[in-house]
């Protein structure tokens, strides 16, 4: 006999930390559009991929052994600061639809702080925490896309350290030649790509990854 000891996961959350510095305005080497357009399209459509899965998985209840709640968030960082533009939630009504396509539109300026990106999407998930002390451990993936690298090197290496403390996986994209430091700085949680149009195969392949926690054992057969 070989006995294991399943871990009940109460959910996954996935938040996207996303730039909305100066050179998002310049153009995407494949697509020819906007880089800030293109990452646009790529946030929205996944995050209601998401919702979609959601609530695909509340259909299926009745073959999951425990249920299971996913959430997304969004947190962008641009010129010397960072914003929660979307809190960590289920919700994807045309009021979180509007927030989400309006703020990366917008405020497009500045350098690449990413730690500060990355240290907004800690205090999300801490001030969940403690908000909901009782319920099951939760999956959380980070997933942050740059065009370029870092402002401070350093301190973006330390908050992504300090995220996986506390339990968070988090995966790190470079977009373009400019960005092939992403790759060094989040080693081994970095990846460069060539394009924003290779972004969502990308975050797919991270999702898929870490859900796949979620089924073997929830899933009766």
């Amino acid at each position: 006999q070989k006995i294991e000891r399943e871990q009940i996961y109460g959910g996954f959350d996935a938040i996207f930390v996303v730039d909305k510095s100066g050179s998002m305005s310049e153009t995407d080497s494949k697509t020819g559009s906007p880089k800030w357009k293109e990452q646009q399209r790529f946030v929205f459509v996944f995050m209601d991929a998401l919702y979609f899965a959601a609530q695909e998985f509340k259909r299926e209840r009745i073959k999951l052994i425990s249920g299971i709640d996913l959430r997304s968030g969004l947190v962008s960082f641009q010129g010397g600061s960072a914003a929660v533009e979307l809190p960590l939630g289920s919700m994807w009504g045309p009021r979180e639809q509007y927030q989400v396509w309006k703020a990366l539109q917008k405020n497009v300026g500045g350098g690449t702080p990413d730690h500060l990106g990355l240290n907004s999407a800690q205090q999300v998930i801490e001030t969940d925490i403690a908000q909901n002390p009782q319920e099951k451990k939760r999956l959380r993936l980070v997933i942050v896309g740059a065009d370029g690298g870092s402002d401070n090197k350093a301190a973006t290496m330390q908050a992504k350290e300090a995220l996986k403390s506390i339990g968070v996986v988090v995966k790190a994209a470079g977009i373009g030649l400019s960005a092939r430091e992403v790759e060094s700085t989040y080693y081994p949680d970095g990846k460069n790509l060539e394009s924003f149009e290779d972004l969502p195969d990308f975050a797919a392949e991270e999702v898929i990854a870490e859900a796949k926690k979620l089924y073997p054992k929830k899933v009766k057969r």
